[in-house]
């Protein structure tokens, strides 16, 4: 009977001790989990605070670019490298709104301040858009004005203004990769695209066009210089004029490929810019291999298959029988 006691002694203390560490485990989870709260609270106002501060140095950034762009047009300076500057200034603060737009967005929606700081974005929007939409028109004036400028001229000043020329074509491609991130962002934020987007989408579909045209030239001018150079490898003046068209093709090719990638984001087909990549060599890579560059080239192949046949068919003939 005393060992019976005994044992249930045991197992009453045992089950103290248990109940006793389940209330220390519970109290231990309930105060984690405060602080948890607490630190998710913590996080979610210093989260807040570093956005407010980054729209806060938004607002900086744009009255400075608005003041530089003021000086600019009243300056008696030089303005190249100034716009050079401009423009550099201009993508980075776009940049920044899309960035911090993106940060507000991942704010819980019941916080006042997502509200707010959505509100405030928004009214940028509009001028920003705008603004990138006028710089474009701008560009594509000062491209056209260096290209009919270039056409005169010969040797080091050639080879400086196509650098110019060059650079202008980079810094409009890169307005295009940013609009139309922005236009994404836009959309994010229940914005409506209807007036903005077909205008886009248009410039990059003429955009793409002249290049493609571009491209195409070039390769049958360099096909065509290539067969003199064989006959006549000595002909500097012609050698000259082979590496000009074949570097000039390279950087067409590689301004198409950038902005096919664009023209993609904004729901445009590229399977016809896509299939003259594969083609003229510019690589193939996974975001070329789409149903639609297969049957473009497809179409291709077929067409040129089609014509050799037609070309060379009865010699083929001939020389069978």
């Amino acid at each position: 009977a005393s060992a019976m006691m005994g044992r249930g002694n045991v197992v009453a203390g045992l089950r103290t001790r248990f109940l006793s560490v389940l209330v220390l485990l519970w109290t231990c989870a309930a105060l984690a989990e405060q602080a948890e709260d607490a630190s998710m609270v913590a996080e979610a106002d210093d989260t807040g605070s570093r956005i407010t501060q980054a729209v806060a140095q938004l607002d900086e950034d744009l009255a400075r670019l608005q003041r530089l762009n003021a000086s600019i047009q009243e300056t008696a300076m030089d303005k190249e490298a100034l716009i050079f500057r401009a423009d550099n200034r201009s993508l980075r603060l776009l940049k920044k709104v899309d960035e911090v737009s993106a940060a507000v967005l991942k704010l819980p929606e019941s916080s006042p301040l997502k509200m707010e700081l959505k509100s405030r974005l928004v009214e940028d929007f509009e001028p920003l858009g705008r603004a990138v939409l006028g710089r474009l028109d701008a560009l594509d004036k000062d491209i056209n004005e260096e290209i009919g400028k270039a056409k005169e001229l010969r040797g080091v000043d050639r080879e400086l203004a196509d650098a110019r020329i060059g650079s202008l074509e980079n810094k409009r491609d890169s307005y295009f990769e940013i609009m139309a991130r922005h236009l994404e962002t836009r959309r994010q934020f229940g914005l409506s695209n209807e007036d903005t987007l077909p205008a886009m989408q248009q410039r990059l579909l003429l955009q793409a066009e002249d290049l493609s045209g571009r491209i195409g030239l070039s390769s049958l001018a360099a096909r065509d210089i290539g067969g003199k150079l064989s006959a006549d490898k000595i002909d500097t003046d012609l050698q000259a004029v082979y590496s000009w068209v074949v570097k000039r093709r390279e950087q067409d090719l590689v301004r198409l490929r950038r902005l096919t990638a664009v023209m993609q984001e904004l729901g445009l087909d590229t399977s016809e810019y896509s299939s003259m990549l594969v083609r003229e060599g510019s690589g193939i890579s996974l975001d070329l291999i789409k149903p639609g560059v297969f049957n473009a080239l497809m179409d291709e192949w077929i067409d040129s298959a089609q014509g050799f046949l037609k070309r060379r068919g009865p010699d083929l003939a001939i020389n069978i029988v």
